[in-house]
């Protein structure tokens, strides 16, 4: 496919496993120029030589996206090696279970640090760029439990619900214009779509028996992470 990418610059956090790394993984191939950044090293490394066999232009940086100076630091060297962003993909992010009086505090300021303030540095960093070319795209990769939550859940709701609504407002603020896409969710109360489906399938490859989450009754479409990934660029298209 040709989506008009080539020599754009995207930016993906959390590029180097699941949706951000398939979703970076087609910037690449259709010649984009490429920023992610994640906190293991051994997978940013990783990526980047399978992006580069591809043709593309890759940085590959270590950064914590709750870390604000890592965050910092990121972004400061993707202008420098490309000078400008012409899309960022907010994927980053971490969705802890369980009661919310039972977790600390602390874990829960750490938790939107990821899911939202993380996001939204990125945004502060780039944003004013795309404005003043007036060119850009912004995507943060959601979840429909920000508007519909499950059992226990709330903090990771909550998360993703702030988000949400912060682009909500940013297009009555500005006048801009924001696609909300509500990709089909995969099967299970815990749901890791870029590991479910391929695991039942090499369970039953190798005669173990597929697992069940819960009763059984939690069931709803079937989804892969490049599906998901295949939206994103459907939207950018």
């Amino acid at each position: 496919m040709d989506l008009g990418l080539r020599n754009k610059v995207a930016v993906v956090t959390g590029g180097t496993r699941g949706i951000g790394k398939a979703c970076a993984r087609v910037f690449a191939e259709e010649g984009a120029r490429v920023a992610i950044c994640a906190r293991n090293v051994e997978r940013l490394e990783s990526v980047r030589k399978e992006f580069e066999r591809l043709g593309a232009e890759v940085l590959a940086f270590q950064a914590d996206v709750s870390m604000p100076a890592q965050v910092w630091e990121f972004t400061a060297a993707v202008k420098a090696r490309f000078g400008r962003v012409d899309f960022l993909v907010n994927n980053a992010g971490e969705s802890p279970v369980g009661p919310a009086e039972e977790i600390p505090i602390k874990r829960i300021r750490e938790h939107f640090q990821v899911n939202f303030f993380g996001p939204l540095r990125l945004v502060q960093a780039f944003l004013p760029g795309m404005r003043k070319r007036r060119a850009g795209t912004i995507i943060f990769i959601g979840s429909i439990r920000g508007e519909a939550p499950t059992p226990f859940s709330s903090i990771y709701s909550a998360s993703k619900a702030a988000s949400d609504l912060l682009v909500r407002a940013w297009v009555r603020s500005y006048g801009i214009t924001a696609t909300l896409s509500n990709c089909a969710n995969n099967y299970g109360p815990y749901q890791h779509v870029e590991k479910l489906i391929p695991r039942q399938v090499t369970n039953i490859l190798t005669g173990q028996r597929p697992k069940l989450y819960g009763e059984g009754r939690n069931v709803r479409e079937w989804t892969h992470v490049d599906d998901h990934n295949a939206a994103v660029h459907l939207i950018l298209d």
